[in-house]
């Protein structure tokens, strides 16, 4: 039987089990706030989880008008997410973060920030590059991201593998 919270007006963490296309369970970090039951109102993604037969795929998104300054979440060759710092002052997750690995950089005038997607030696989807510098030499193998629209960031269990999709485009499909 499922049951339903309506939070308190304070910061929060809420985790989603997306499995099997859909919400599949939630957890609050915090106690429930109180007050009348309601339904939460999930967001939908812009894009299909990924298919695979292992544990389910986390979704995150961000809008990428106003963000300042990127934070990038690297561990040894591998960038598992990032931070979007807002003007602001707000800031917004793609992909895992770990905020012991959080690297700054500036957006500077860039007109946006190109993501590289490559395969580890097994042959799962990684992001291995983030620039925020048009690439000099294999353009055509970064998904390109303006600072307008929102980004989809689809990872892994463990960070194994992950899927990126911007405005209708993909990265490379996940493996099974």
């Amino acid at each position: 039987m499922p049951s339903f919270a309506t939070l308190q007006n304070k910061p929060c963490v809420i985790a989603f089990d997306l499995s099997y296309n859909t919400v599949h369970a939630a957890a609050v970090e915090s106690p429930p706030g109180t007050g009348p039951t309601t339904i939460p109102c999930f967001p939908a993604s812009g894009s299909n989880c990924p298919s695979s037969p292992y544990p389910g795929f986390f979704y995150s998104a961000a809008r990428m008008e106003n963000v300042c300054e990127l934070q990038l979440s690297r561990i040894d060759d591998v960038i598992a997410g990032m931070v979007l710092c807002y003007s602001g002052g707000a800031e917004a997750t793609l992909g895992s973060v770990f905020v012991p690995s959080l690297v700054r950089i500036p957006r500077g005038n860039s007109s946006g920030l190109w993501i590289l997607v490559s395969p580890d030696v097994l042959g799962y989807p990684q992001v291995t590059d983030i620039t925020v510098t048009r690439p000099l030499v294999n353009e055509d193998s970064y998904l390109s991201v303006r600072w307008s629209g929102k980004p989809e960031w689809w990872f892994g269990h463990h960070h194994r593998q992950c899927q990126l999709c911007y405005e209708g485009v993909s990265t490379q499909q996940t493996r099974i």
